[in-house]
C-alpha cells in the first residue's frame, strides 16, 4: 500500500542519529525533505525499511545526514532508489562508498565507453597479484557501473537504448577480461608462454546485439584457428577447454556475487559436443547440417574476445549462410514453430518476453524479415533489434506505422522488463498480478492505475500480434496450427509442451536436440494432422505419450514421419496409442515390432499357419491391432487367437517328441480358455499331460517337465500351468491314461468334470485322447441331477460377486452375479446330465457350445446367452488392451468406462452401465431358471 508520510519507526530511527547533534529546526527540515520526496514516488512499508538500511549502512549517519541537509538532491536519488530498487540499494548497504560516488552529477551523466571502461579496468587489474583479487575487481566493477547505469535509467530516466548499451559495453569489456585472466591461469599452471594458434570468443542474443538485461544470460560460442600442439604439453583446445571451466567457474561464483550467468549451449552440436572447435569445423557443421533456428542466432553474432581478425574471417565466410540470396524453403514456418513451442510451455504465465504480442514476437517477426531479405538488402544485417527495425522501414519492407508500432512497444516493453529485474535481481519477465510490484511499476510507468496499465498491455500485445501474423502466419495451415493446439484437452499440460516438442526437433528433459533439418522438415508436414487428431481425441495426453514413445524408441524418426503421412497409417496408428495401451508397451520397445508396424503387414490379413509360426509377443501384437483398427471383432479374434496359439503349441511339442520314441504313446490336451477357444491377451493355459505305457518311457516324466519349461519360454507371456491334472499339482506331472481313468471313474469331484466341458485336443495320440475323453465323461454318470446341480450352486456361490443396488460401483464380468461365470455354469449344467451332449462338446468353441444346446434352452434364451457371452467378452478384452491390465473389473463411474464405450460405440458410460445392466439382468434370469 502507498504511503506518503513517513512512519514513527523512520522517525525514531532519525532522532535517534540525530540526538543532541541536530536542532529541532534541522530535524523538522530533514523529515519534511523526506516527506516531500516519498511523494514523488510510489512509496511502500517496504521502500522505508530501504531507505532506513541505506542510512545504517552508512559509516559515519551523522555525517550522511547532514550532508542530507546540505544536498537535498542525496534524499531525492535515495528515495527513488529505495521505491524502485531492491537491488541497488542492496548495492548502496554492501559499498555505501558507492553513494557519495554516484551523488556526484558528473558521474550520473557519464556514459560508459568501451575502449575507456577496457583501458581503466585493464589498468587497475595490473595492479593485482592474485587472480582471485582480479576476479574480485571485476565483480565490483559490476556492482559500482551497475548502480550507475540503473541509477540513470530509474532517476534520469535515460532512453532504453542507452542503458542496454551501457550493459552491453560493461558485459563485454569484463567477460573478455576475465576470460583473459582465465587463459593467463591456465597458460600459467602449465608453463606456457606463447601461443601460435589464436581463438576467438563471439557473443550471441541480446549482448551481441548490444541490448543486454540488468540480468540477462550471456551466450557465447568459442572457436580457434587451428589444432597445435603446445609445447609439447597440452593441445589448444584442451587449453581453451580448460580455460572456459574456470571462466564458467569464476563468473557464476558466489563470492563476491556472480558476475555473469554464461551458456556455451549454442555452439554446433550443442552441449553433446565439446566445448571448442575449429572454424574449420564449425564452417562445415553451418554449411552442411545447419539450420534456419542457427541462420537466426547468428544475426545477432558479436565479437567478444580474441582475434579480431578470425572473427571477422568466420562472418564473412557465415554470411552467406546467414543472409542466403535463395532460401531453399522459407524460414518462416520454423520461426513460427519455435514462438508456438514458447507459447505452449508459457501460456499459464503473463510473460512479457514469451507471451503472444511479447517480446518474442517483435524479435522473432523482424528476424524473419531479416532472413527473407538480408540476401539482397547488406543494410538490414544488424543484430540490434531497434536499428533493424529502422532500416527495414528505410528498405520499404515495413509500413510507417508497423514502424512505430514496433519500436515503441519494444521500448516500453523493455522499460517493464528493465523495472522488473531492477527490483530484485532477478532474470524475470512476469507481470505480476497483483500486489506491490504491480502497482509501483504502473506509477512509475506513468498510468494512473495497474488496470490501465494492463489494459494498455493487452492493447499492445495485439497491436503486435496483428504485425507477427501478417509477417509469419503466411498461410492458413500455420494459423490452423496455432490455433488447434490451445484447443487440445491436455490434462497436464506441461508433459504435452514437453512431448510436442520432442516431436518437434527432438528436444528432451535435458534440453539436447536429436533431431536433425530432415526430421524436422518431415514432422511439419504431419503436424497440423496429429494437432487435429489429438484435439478430438478422448485421451490426447495418453495418446500423445504413447505416440512419442514410438518416436524416442526410433533410430531415425523421419522414415516415420514421412510413412505417416499416408493418411491411412496415420489414422492407424493414432487410433492404437489412443485405444491401445498393451499394443503400444509391446511395440515400443521391440524394434523388430516396430518394422513389423511400419511395414503395414500387421494391418494385412496373414494366414493362420504364417502366424503360428511368428513369436508369440508377434502374435499378440498382430491381434490386439486388427481388433483396435476394427479388422475383426474381440469374439472371432478370440476364436482365431486360440486356434493359432494351439497350432503353435502342436508345432513345439512335435518339434520336441520327435527326439524321444514316443510313439504317439501321450496327448497334450488344454482346459479353460484356450480349450473352448476363448483365449484373452492375458489367460492362462490349463494343460494335462497324459501318456500309455509310462512303465515303458521311464524318462517320459522327465522329459516332459523339460517340454513344460520350453513351453512357457516359447509362449510367454502366456502363463502356462497344469494344476487341472488328476490330484492337482502335488501329482506327477505325467498320469498313465489307465491311472487317470481310475481317477475319473472313483475319486473326480463335480467341478472337475466343469473343466472337461472345456477340453481340447492340442497334441500327440488323437484316438488316445478320444479314448479318455469318452471314459472319463462315462464315469461322471454317477452323480444325480440334484447332486450336480446342488455342487453347481455351491460353486458359483463362493466365486460370485454381487452386484450393489444399483450397479453405481464397479462390475466384475465374469465373477458378478449375471456374468461370465453364470453363462458356464448354465452350460456345464446341460452337459453334466447328458454323457452324449457332453462328449459331442468335447473339443467345441463356446459358440458351437451354445449351438449344441439348440434342443436344451427356449430360443429366446439361449439368444439372450449368446449375446451375453459376446458383451462380456467384447468387454474383457477391449479392457485389457486399452489399459494393459489383466484384472476382469471395470469400475462404473471411472473416465476409463467411458473409453470402453467409445470403442464399444455403445455411447455414454450411461449407456454402457444400461447395456451391463441388460445383459447381467437376463443372464441372472436364465440361470437361475436353468439351476434352480
Amino acid at each position: 500500500m502507498r504511503i506518503k508520510k513517513i512512519s514513527a519507526k523512520f522517525e525514531y530511527e532519525i532522532a535517534s542519529i540525530t540526538a543532541g547533534s541536530f536542532s529541532s529546526d534541522n530535524f523538522e527540515k530533514l523529515i519534511l525533505l523526506f516527506e516531500s520526496e516519498i511523494k514523488q514516488v510510489y512509496f511502500t512499508e517496504s521502500s522505508e525499511v530501504n531507505l532506513i538500511r541505506v542510512i545504517h549502512a552508512m559509516l559515519d549517519k551523522l555525517f550522511f545526514l547532514n550532508e542530507c541537509l546540505k544536498y537535498p538532491h542525496y534524499v531525492e536519488i535515495l528515495t527513488v532508489i529505495a521505491a524502485n530498487s531492491n537491488y541497488l540499494t542492496d548495492i548502496i548497504v554492501v559499498n555505501p562508498e558507492y553513494f557519495y560516488w554516484i551523488v556526484n552529477p558528473t558521474t550520473l551523466n557519464n556514459r560508459l565507453n568501451y575502449n575507456e571502461l577496457k583501458k581503466r579496468t585493464t589498468d587497475s587489474l595490473s595492479l593485482y597479484n592474485s587472480f582471485k583479487a582480479k576476479l574480485h575487481y571485476l565483480k565490483s566493477i559490476k556492482r559500482r557501473e551497475l548502480l550507475r547505469i540503473g541509477l540513470r535509467d530509474i532517476y534520469s530516466k535515460v532512453c532504453v537504448q542507452d542503458t542496454t548499451e551501457e550493459l552491453s559495453v560493461l558485459s563485454s569489456v569484463l567477460s573478455a577480461e576475465l576470460f583473459d585472466l582465465c587463459l593467463k591461469e591456465i597458460l600459467h599452471k602449465y608453463g606456457i608462454s606463447n601461443l601460435r594458434s589464436h581463438y576467438c570468443l563471439i557473443s550471441l542474443g541480446k549482448l551481441g546485439g548490444s541490448e543486454l538485461n540488468y540480468s540477462s544470460d550471456i551466450d557465447l560460442v568459442l572457436f580457434y584457428d587451428k589444432e597445435t600442439k603446445i609445447g609439447n604439453k597440452k593441445f589448444f583446445s584442451e587449453i581453451l577447454s580448460e580455460t572456459v571451466m574456470l571462466f564458467l567457474n569464476s563468473s557464476s561464483g558466489l563470492d563476491g556475487g556472480i558476475l555473469y550467468r554464461i551458456d556455451f549451449r549454442l555452439r554446433p552440436d550443442g552441449r553433446n559436443a565439446p566445448i571448442c572447435g575449429s572454424m574449420k569445423e564449425y564452417l562445415n557443421y553451418y554449411e552442411n547440417r545447419g539450420e534456419n533456428w542457427e541462420r537466426q542466432m547468428l544475426l545477432k553474432a558479436g565479437y567478444l574476445a580474441g582475434s579480431k581478425s578470425l572473427y571477422k574471417k568466420f562472418i564473412k565466410y557465415l554470411t552467406p549462410f546467414i543472409y542466403p540470396s535463395i532460401l531453399s524453403c522459407s524460414p518462416r514456418e520454423q520461426i513460427l514453430k519455435m514462438k508456438n513451442d514458447i507459447e505452449r510451455k508459457n501460456s499459464e504465465q503473463e510473460n512479457i518476453k514469451l507471451l503472444p504480442g511479447g517480446i518474442r514476437d517483435i524479435e522473432f517477426a523482424v528476424q524473419a524479415l531479416q532472413l527473407l531479405n538480408g540476401g539482397k538488402i547488406h543494410e538490414i544485417r544488424d543484430g540490434n533489434t531497434l536499428n533493424v527495425i529502422k532500416q527495414l522501414y528505410d528498405s520499404a519492407l515495413l509500413a510507417k506505422d508497423e514502424e512505430t508500432i514496433l519500436t515503441e512497444a519494444y521500448l516500453f516493453y523493455r522499460r517493464i522488463e528493465h523495472y522488473l529485474q531492477l527490483m530484485n535481481d532477478r532474470q524475470t519477465h512476469i507481470i505480476p498480478e497483483e500486489g506491490e510490484l504491480l502497482e509501483k511499476m504502473s506509477y512509475y510507468l506513468g498510468f494512473k492505475s495497474s488496470k490501465t496499465f494492463k489494459e494498455f498491455v493487452t492493447s499492445t500485445r495485439k497491436e503486435i500480434r496483428t504485425i507477427y501474423n501478417s509477417i509469419l502466419m503466411d498461410d492458413e495451415s500455420s494459423l490452423a496450427k496455432a490455433n488447434q493446439t490451445k484447443k487440445i484437452k491436455f490434462k497436464d499440460r506441461i508433459r504435452a509442451n514437453n512431448d510436442l516438442q520432442f516431436l518437434t526437433d527432438g528436444k528432451g528433459i535435458t534440453g539436447s536436440r536429436t533431431f536433425d533439418s530432415k526430421s524436422i522438415e518431415s514432422f511439419n508436414k504431419i503436424e497440423l494432422s496429429l494437432i487435429d487428431y489429438l484435439a478430438t481425441s478422448s485421451d490426447p495426453d495418453k495418446e500423445l505419450s504413447n505416440f512419442v514413445r514410438i518416436i524416442k524408441q526410433s533410430a531415425f524418426s523421419s522414415i516415420w514421419y514421412n510413412e505417416l503421412i499416408d493418411k491411412t497409417f496415420f489414422n492407424y496408428l493414432m487410433t492404437i496409442c489412443e485405444y491401445s495401451q498393451y499394443s503400444i508397451d509391446l511395440v515400443a520397445e521391440n524394434k523388430s515390432m516396430r518394422d513389423f508396424l511400419l511395414n503395414r503387414k500387421v494391418f494385412m490379413k496373414i494366414p493362420d499357419n504364417e502366424l503360428s509360426g511368428m513369436e508369440t509377443g508377434f502374435i499378440l501384437f498382430y491381434f490386439s491391432v486388427q481388433i483396435i483398427i476394427g479388422f475383426i471383432d474381440p469374439v472371432n479374434a478370440s476364436h482365431k487367437l486360440s486356434a493359432v496359439i494351439s497350432s503353435k503349441m502342436n508345432a513345439i511339442i512335435n518339434n520336441y517328441s520327435n527326439q524321444f520314441d514316443w510313439e504317439k504313446d501321450y496327448f497334450v490336451a488344454s482346459f479353460g480358455s484356450l480349450g473352448s477357444s476363448t483365449l484373452t491377451f492375458y489367460s492362462d493355459f490349463d494343460i494335462v499331460f497324459i501318456a500309455r505305457n509310462t512303465v515303458k518311457h521311464q524318462n517320459i516324466d522327465k522329459q516332459f517337465q523339460e517340454l513344460l519349461s520350453i513351453l512357457k519360454s516359447k509362449l510367454n507371456p502366456f502363463t502356462i500351468d497344469c494344476r487341472l491334472r488328476p490330484e492337482g499339482e502335488s501329482s506327477q506331472l505325467v498320469w498313465d491314461i489307465k491311472s487317470a481313468n481310475e481317477y475319473f471313474k472313483n475319486r473326480a469331484r463335480v467341478w472337475e468334470y466343469q473343466a472337461l466341458t472345456k477340453i481340447s485336443f492340442v497334441s500327440g495320440n488323437k484316438h488316445l485322447f478320444n479314448s479318455f475323453t469318452k471314459s472319463a465323461i462315462a464315469s461322471g454318470e454317477r452323480f444325480g441331477k440334484d447332486e450336480i446341480k446342488q455342487e453347481l450352486i455351491k460353486m458359483r456361490n463362493k466365486i460370485a460377486v454381487k452386484l450393489r443396488a444399483g450397479m453405481i460401483d464397479s462390475f466384475d464380468f465374469k465373477k458378478s452375479e449375471g456374468a461370465l461365470n453364470d453363462i458356464d455354469f448354465s452350460l456345464q449344467y446341460y452337459f453334466l446330465n447328458d454323457t452324449d451332449l457332453f462328449t459331442r462338446s468335447v473339443g467345441t468353441s463356446m459358440i458351437d457350445k451354445f449351438e449344441l444346446l439348440r434342443e436344451k434352452i427356449v430360443k429366446r434364451d439361449l439368444s439372450l446367452l449368446i449375446e451375453g457371452f459376446k458383451f462380456y467378452k467384447s468387454v474383457e478384452i477391449f479392457n485389457q488392451l486399452i489399459f494393459n491390465v489383466s484384472v476382469s473389473k471395470v469400475y462404473l463411474d471411472d473416465n476409463k468406462t467411458k473409453t470402453i464405450s467409445a470403442i464399444m460405440k455403445l455411447g455414454t458410460i450411461k449407456e454402457f452401465k444400461s447395456a451391463l445392466k441388460t445383459h447381467s439382468s437376463n443372464v441372472k434370469s436364465i440361470y437361475s431358471k436353468i439351476i434352480n
